[in-house]
Parts: structure tokens; C-alpha cells; sequence
């Protein structure tokens, strides 16, 4: 996972240097961690056109790695009022769903390969009682698993 985590970050430097992406490697995993900020309108699971590049990015980074690649959707704890999604679970779920169809899209990781799941509000980062904590908490993770 040491090679790997050091080849993702070598190719994500760019991204690493605006604050878009963060990467860090836990045990045999590698995460990819995208800020919220700007990836998607409140409240949607819709991906603005301008953070598709960034995803192209990630998808590229990981196009010779070879471990399965899971994409978490997680929220703040404000409660979702729009009718759209039942709860921050649908919400959180929306979102890594979108993230997966962006990466599988830009045809360089095979579906095969990728999963979506929401941890919804089950796993801050930061206190949800401020705008900055829960702004922390809204967030994609990518997790690369690499298992003997």
C-alpha cells in the first residue's frame, strides 16, 4: 500500500496543492478524501460540471492501481428538507453514487472495480454545532483496499 499511496499522491499533487483533494494511507488502504466544497449544489447529489475534472483526476491517479475502490458519501447532521432525499442516508448515498458514475465514466477504472456506499451523519470529522464543523463533515471518501 506504500507504493501505491506514494504513486496516488505523486499524481494528485495539483489537486493536493488547491485543497481539493487530501490522501492518506491507513494500514493497507489509501483514502482519498474530496472536500464538499463545491462539488455539489446543497442538498443534491448532482455533481457540478467543474469538479469533473477533478474526478478525471483521481480517476487517472488510480488507473494502475489495483485495488477495489469504495466511494463514501458522508453529510453534516442538518436534516434534509427538500423532498428529494428522505434523510442525510439518501443524500450521502446520492452522492458517492454520482461520484462512482463521474470516475466509471471517464472509462479509465472498470465498474467492476468501484462501489458507492453513505455513511450519512454516522461519521463526522468536526463538531456539527458550527457552519466550519459541519462544512468538514460533508465530504467524499475514496478508499483504496489493497488485501495479500
Amino acid at each position: 500500500a506504500q507504493s501505491e499511496y506514494e504513486q496516488i499522491r505523486s499524481r494528485l499533487t495539483t489537486e493536493i496543492a488547491n485543497g481539493q483533494v487530501n490522501v492518506e494511507r491507513i494500514n493497507d488502504e489509501v483514502k482519498i478524501s474530496l472536500a464538499d466544497q463545491g462539488a455539489f449544489v446543497s442538498g443534491s447529489a448532482d455533481l457540478r460540471t467543474s469538479f469533473y475534472s477533478v474526478l478525471a483526476s483521481v480517476g487517472q491517479a488510480l488507473i494502475d492501481s489495483p485495488g477495489q475502490v469504495t466511494v463514501a458519501g458522508h453529510t453534516d447532521d442538518v436534516p434534509i428538507s427538500n423532498g428529494q432525499f428522505r434523510d442525510n442516508w439518501d443524500l450521502g448515498a446520492g452522492r458517492a453514487a454520482s461520484v462512482v458514475q463521474a470516475i466509471q465514466n471517464t472509462g479509465l477504472i472498470a465498474g467492476d472495480r468501484l462501489e458507492a456506499v453513505s455513511k450519512g451523519e454516522m461519521e463526522p470529522v468536526a463538531e456539527n454545532t458550527t457552519a466550519s464543523g459541519r462544512e468538514k463533515n460533508r465530504r467524499i471518501e475514496i478508499e483504496i483496499s489493497y488485501e495479500d
